[in-house]
């Protein structure tokens, strides 16, 4: 039986304290799991309850993740493949596998370990119990002499019908436990979902809830591993046993070649040079785990500025859109400047529209987003004080295919969806970033034009007088329109 990589099984453990462009870590990885399983757009990605990003921001994470090398072209087992899908690579797929939960000592995963053999041993005197245990097995960290302490506690529970066999119906069985355990099964449990015999094997050795510290398998996934184990309990050797030990579990014939190798954490390395978001990863193919053609970019580089351009066709049957990227940088302000329009006769209503859908505005934007996301980041990490000016427009050809939704999306991509609770810049990145989107702008301040109150309340990467020592160096003075006389926006 080959192991899916993201199970729990001695998984690896991430340093919680450690950030992703800004944000927890843990957001990267709730991000790496939505891709692993496949999301439509951006806006998927970001709304989920583990990740609370605007769809800009979700894009940014993405398309970082994908310059890491975390997802990419791969085979079933994250191995690089150019024919393969895209795809969590294997350090993609340490990060998503990763549990946040600190190494604990082995005495707390004793006293649950025990805990859990107490109830075992407890079915197996209960005349009236419709499931027992017959075997409760551990491996990993637990039963390794080397290692003082635990990430989490790897058991195989084994369990068999008794009185009442798995043979029966659901509704037989459901009967029979709510008359024997009243209260142990919520009043609107429906078996026809199935579930109720781990259900209930689960509230006997638990309790209401699972100690998180505790990592269930099965058999088949123990027998594949070929890895040390321990029998603790035998309901035929009188339940509660001395720990047998074995090399691996008797019916193992070895580590089997559909196991992949134990997953290891990647460094996270900081940016070096910036690089703008790659557009494949608003791409169907990208988000969706399929495979497909790279997008072709066209691309320039200059000392003191970048550009790019490319057809953005991320959908079957959706307009192609074409996308400019311009970036430069002085020693004062880094100008970041982007269009999007579609070919000539595909207006909404044009001849040579083919039955096409529609423009991909919104994930188009999103892209823009995250390479502003990323600016800011890749500044903070330079420990420059420069300002970002990011200016966005839209043909009037795109604008004939925009609706309400489209355009609701677009005035508001960089601000925080207050009502959804979704994030949309870390706030350490958010200072100096003057950003206007086909003519409409945030409150945009930057440090140039604070005054004594906003130094107070500010939350900069510097105080005031090495911003000032700065200013002053560069020939920057105060000013009301920004440090080279750009207006802060509508």
């Amino acid at each position: 039986m080959a192991l899916d990589p993201l199970d729990a099984t001695m998984t690896t453990h991430l340093d919680t304290s450690m950030e992703f462009l800004g944000w927890p870590v843990s957001k990267l990885r709730a991000v790496l799991r939505a891709q692993n399983v496949g999301k439509s757009s951006f806006g998927d990605v970001g709304y989920l309850s583990a990740v609370k990003l605007t769809s800009g921001a979700a894009a940014a994470m993405l398309g970082e993740a994908f310059l890491l090398g975390f997802i990419a072209k791969v085979d079933e087992d994250g191995n690089p493949d150019p024919n393969g899908g895209y795809g969590l690579t294997k350090s993609g797929k340490a990060i998503a596998a990763a549990t946040a939960m600190r190494r604990t000592k082995k005495d707390n995963a004793k006293r649950i370990l025990e805990r859990v053999l107490a109830k075992a041993a407890e079915l197996a005197v209960d005349a009236v119990t419709p499931i027992k245990v017959e075997k409760i097995w551990v491996f990993g960290s637990y039963i390794d002499p080397s290692r003082p302490d635990v990430g989490d506690l790897d058991v195989v529970i084994e369990t068999r019908f008794t009185g009442i066999d798995g043979t029966s119906s659901f509704r037989r069985r459901l009967e029979y436990i709510r008359d024997r355990y009243p209260g142990l099964l919520p009043s609107g449990f429906d078996p026809i979902f199935g579930g109720m015999d781990d259900y209930f094997v689960n509230r006997m050795l638990y309790g209401a809830r699972k100690p998180a510290l505790l990592a269930p398998n099965d058999i088949p996934t123990l027998i594949s591993l070929g890895c040390p184990c321990a029998l603790y309990f035998d309901i035929d050797n009188g339940g509660i046993i001395e720990p047998q030990f074995h090399a691996r579990h008797p019916d193992s014939p070895g580590r089997s070649n559909t196991v992949s190798e134990k997953l290891a954490m990647p460094e996270f390395e900081l940016m070096k040079e910036f690089s703008f978001t790659p557009p494949v990863v608003a791409t169907h193919e990208f988000l969706m785990g399929g495979g497909g053609a790279d997008v072709e970019v066209t691309t320039s580089r200059l000392d003191s500025a970048m550009e790019d351009s490319f057809v953005l066709d991320s959908y079957p049957r959706m307009v192609p859109m074409t996308v400019k990227r311009k970036l430069t940088f002085s020693d004062t302000e880094w100008a970041y400047e982007a269009s999007l329009s579609v070919p000539k006769g595909m207006s909404k209503g044009g001849r040579n529209v083919d039955g096409r859908y529609r423009p991909d505005i919104r994930n188009a934007v999103d892209l823009l987003h995250a390479d502003i996301l990323r600016l800011a980041a890749f500044r903070q990490e330079q420990g420059a004080k420069v300002e970002i000016y990011a200016d966005v427009s839209l043909s009037k050809s795109v604008k004939t295919w925009e609706s309400d939704y489209d355009f609701r999306h677009r005035r508001f991509v960089l601000h925080d969806h207050e009502t959804l609770g979704l994030d949309a810049f870390p706030t350490p990145f958010s200072w100096g970033v003057d950003f206007a989107l086909d003519g409409y702008g945030g409150g945009y301040i930057g440090p140039a034009m604070m005054d004594d109150d906003d130094w107070d309340s500010a939350t900069l990467p510097f105080s005031r007088n090495e911003y000032e020592a700065w200013a002053k160096e560069h020939g920057i003075a105060p000013t009301q329109d920004g440090p080279s006389g750009m207006s802060p926006g509508p």
